[in-house]
């Protein structure tokens, strides 16, 4: 890095320096506790993904352009349940 901010050229990198990449990711998680060590996971994400050579926008051209593409949305279920075997055992 120079004395004014700015970063020194690399003759190394044969790479596009000029590269625009966007991410937004949302991660909810909704957990229910039914009984002692027995739970109930809800999970959804969503994911946006953009990237390209273009870097002439603003951050809020960024960020509409981002939320107007493709969505990547997954849904998950997860079901854990706890079975006591000596408690189970006696009974039967």
């Amino acid at each position: 890095m120079l004395e004014n901010g700015k970063l020194e050229n690399q003759n190394s990198f044969t790479g596009n320096r000029d590269y625009n990449v966007n991410l937004f990711n949302v991660d909810m998680v909704y957990t229910w506790q039914f009984g002692p060590g027995s739970f109930l996971n809800i999970v959804w994400k969503n994911q946006i993904i953009d990237e390209g050579n273009n870097t002439n926008y603003s951050y809020f051209k960024n960020l509409d352009k981002t939320f107007g593409l493709d969505q990547n949305n997954n849904l998950s279920l997860k079901l854990l349940f706890y079975f006591d075997y000596l408690n189970l055992k006696k009974k039967l």
